[in-house]
């Protein structure tokens, strides 16, 4: 084969390199590559920041302070922090996924902003903080700033944190041990607060008699994890290949 015809061949197969080479370089990177003393940076899926420095142990020897790019959510990793996936070993990477429709909240409250910090299940040990960031004007006409709190969904119900409110800065913060959905709620006060930071959140208790489990939560929560962004990656690109692939046998058997 030689001639225009095998230059048109070997034009399509530079196209299908640089294509594939497209693909792969968005497969987010969910563990760094290790050092030869096993240790490890984390990989952060919508954050951006400083990523803690971790050890073969899944410690932190470095400490780190994220961000989500709008702002509205921050965790701060002290050095010396454990991160344990929901098996015991070392959870590599964090995501945190904007909420689009929580679960219903407790009535006369309602959610400012949820966002699912993964993957759910996995600890820390101590434990790290949390903030959500708000504007005034983000606030509906019906919560006050000295309501707002920040609560972790525990399954089937919201959980109420102890949360410190600062309405100079206007931050909400508070200490977790755990990745979950986190929202920042504000509004009329139903929920009985429990500390942060409990693995094993108890259940909330109402002073509403009118207010039940049910009306508490049960909407689905429409947010994914890194781990599913990365499965319809690899299917997209799986189907690219095969479209490629039908490509260039119909370019070759044409030269």
């Amino acid at each position: 084969m030689t001639g225009r015809p095998a230059n048109k061949l070997m034009g399509s197969l530079g196209g299908v390199a640089l294509i594939f080479i497209s693909l792969f370089s968005l497969l987010p990177k969910e563990v760094n590559a290790q050092t030869s003393d096993g240790s490890y940076q984390m990989y952060g899926f919508n954050l951006v920041g400083s990523l803690p420095m971790m050890n073969k142990n899944g410690q932190s020897i470095s400490s780190g302070d994220l961000q989500t790019p709008d702002g509205k959510m921050s965790l701060k990793i002290p050095l010396g922090t454990i991160i344990h996936n929901a098996a015991g070993k070392n959870q590599e990477f964090i995501s945190a996924i904007l909420v689009q429709n929580p679960a219903s909240v407790p009535s006369q409250q309602q959610s400012v902003i949820a966002y699912e910090i993964g993957t759910p299940g996995a600890t820390f040990n101590p434990t790290v903080g949390l903030a959500f960031n708000y504007s005034d004007a983000e606030l509906p006409s019906n919560i006050s700033e000295s309501s707002l709190y920040i609560a972790q969904w525990n399954g089937s119900l919201w959980v109420r944190l102890a949360s410190d409110v600062n309405t100079s800065f206007n931050t909400v913060s508070t200490t977790i041990s755990s990745f979950t959905t986190y929202a920042l709620i504000g509004g009329g006060s139903t929920v009985t607060t429990t500390p942060s930071a409990t693995t094993t959140p108890p259940a909330t208790t109402t002073t509403n008699p009118t207010t039940s489990p049910s009306t508490q939560a049960s909407t689905s929560e429409t947010s994914s994890s890194g781990g599913s962004s990365s499965s319809t990656m690899i299917f997209v690109i799986g189907g690219a290949a095969v479209l490629l692939i039908i490509l260039l046998i119909a370019v070759t058997r044409k030269s």
